[in-house]
């Protein structure tokens, strides 16, 4: 093998390496630079939200705020979850939000509301609680398909409430819709009111343990036609 021969070869290599790392630097250059204009430029800033899931949430005000905050701004430079913590702080009905790509200059946002079990009479409108026992919002007009809890005089209202939320929870969601009131004044008295296929039926339940046997119990015994129903002690029931 001649000096000459190993010379070209070791040539045709330095310049191999310097093709490829000459392309390297092309693709990383040309790399940066697109992430420059996406970072930097208006290319793919924020121009419309998409709100899905929202019922007690206006979804227009969570487009705006969105908007307000964010519109304009290049979408890699956007935190989801910041937008997120956002707006789950502005919009207390929501319990809670997820967000999204939607295209190159769109969020969805997904938002899932709280949801209202108990309407409390409140200051001339309606309070509407979740199932663990605090203020959604007020309205003006009865909640229609609520079950209303109607406070005796110098009721314990948190304790009358927080029971009240506690045995709704422990009663199959499918039965839930024939609770038509609820009455207590502590949160150790409590009564129902059911809807049984057209019979109203009152149900006495004292507190809320054990509120999943006990409204089993009294819903046996409502189909043998009785009205008034104490299932306060459920091993000893007693029925008008």
């Amino acid at each position: 093998m001649s000096t000459a021969s190993l010379a070209d070869r070791l040539a045709a290599r330095r310049r191999a390496r310097i093709r490829t790392w000459a392309i390297v630097g092309a693709v990383a250059a040309l790399v940066l630079g697109l992430a420059a204009a996406a970072w930097f430029t208006p290319v793919l800033e924020l121009r419309a939200v998409e709100v899905t899931g929202a019922e007690l949430t206006d979804p227009a005000e969570v487009e705006d705020a969105v908007l307000a905050s964010h519109g304009g701004t290049p979408l890699p430079q956007i935190r989801l979850s910041r937008v997120e913590d956002e707006l789950v702080s502005a919009f207390p009905k929501a319990a809670s939000v997820e967000v999204g790509w939607a295209g190159p200059n769109a969020l969805s946002v997904a938002v899932t509301d709280r949801e209202p079990v108990l309407a409390v009479p409140a200051d001339g409108g309606w309070d509407r609680y979740d199932v663990d026992g605090e203020v959604i919002d007020s309205v003006a007009d009865e909640p229609k398909g609520l079950p209303v809890l109607a406070l005796e005089d110098d009721a314990d209202v948190p304790g009358a409430v927080s029971a009240v939320v506690a045995f709704l929870d422990a009663v199959p969601a499918e039965q839930r819709a024939g609770v038509t009131s609820m009455s207590a004044g502590s949160g150790r008295d409590l009564r129902m009111r059911y809807d049984h296929e057209g019979t109203e039926v009152t149900v006495l339940f004292g507190s809320p343990e054990d509120a999943a046997r006990k409204f089993e119990v009294a819903r046996a015994l409502m189909a043998t036609g009785a009205t008034e129903i104490d299932v306060s002690v459920p091993e000893v029931p007693v029925t008008r």
